[in-house]
């Protein structure tokens, strides 16, 4: 969406046309900002076509019925055209120029009675009136929102996951605290993954995380992504772990 401000102001002039409307079109590209207005005119009073340009503008153009004509410059953004050899009735024209990048503002001075204007920038509309009387001008702004990249919220892991986690490491670290610290040797147990005990707290914790991600999961509180991901992880922990507490047991046997 663009950024408009519109300011109409009375300075009088006279009229020189009548049954105008006129189509601009403003389009910017890497280098300068293009203008094209396309004005239709029901009859031409005078011969002489006067039409407003704002400073700046270069590559200056117009063209009567699909042919060029000469321009000269009244000053104060001021041209004139001479049209006395065309046909002054339903006369098309086209004027067109360039203005600079970094242009901050379209200004138009109405000097002919218009039944309609309309101003679009870049393919949306800036600007769209009628019945425009002599003297009005129009300053819009060519200076468009900066546009937000919308990024996807990255899903996290709930808190209490990270707590049984927590809680999980602390057990272990407690076991392995109580074991005897002269023992040296590693025993059969200790190759398949740890002690019975051991095995068995960290299976029981794994069951209740599960449990746990499955309630979680059925009261809606996190995704399905998130869920899947979870119960694929502590099931495949679980699963090596009542693996190893199965071949204890046979071993000790």
């Amino acid at each position: 969406m663009l950024i408009t401000s519109l300011a109409l102001i009375i300075i009088g002039s006279a009229i020189l046309v009548n049954g105008q409307d006129i189509d601009i079109q403003i389009n910017s590209d890497e280098n300068s900002i293009l203008v094209t207005e396309n004005i239709s005119v029901d009859l031409i009073d005078e011969d002489n076509l006067r039409f407003f340009i704002q400073t700046g503008a270069t590559d200056i153009s117009i063209s009567v019925n699909g042919n060029s004509f000469d321009y000269t410059n009244q000053g104060n953004n001021i041209y004139k055209s001479n049209l006395s050899t065309i046909d002054p009735n339903a006369t098309r024209i086209q004027i067109s120029y360039k203005l600079s990048k970094d242009t901050k503002q379209f200004e138009k001075d109405i000097l002919n009675n218009l039944s309609s204007l309309e101003i679009n920038f870049n393919d949306e509309q800036l600007f769209d009136a009628t019945n425009l009387k002599v003297g009005n001008e129009i300053k819009l702004s060519l200076i468009e929102k900066e546009t937000k990249t919308v990024e996807t919220p990255v899903e996290t892991i709930p808190v209490w996951i990270y707590l049984i986690i927590v809680v999980l490491f602390i057990v272990i670290i407690i076991l392995f605290v109580r074991s005897p610290n002269k023992q040296k040797e590693k025993t059969k147990s200790e190759s398949i993954g740890g002690s019975k005990e051991l095995l068995e707290t960290k299976k029981a914790l794994l069951m209740t995380i599960l449990k746990d991600i499955e309630k979680q999961y059925r009261a809606k509180k996190i995704s399905e992504n998130t869920y899947h991901k979870l119960k694929d992880h502590y099931k495949n922990d679980a699963v090596i772990t009542m693996k190893n507490l199965e071949e204890l047991k046979s071993k000790v046997k």
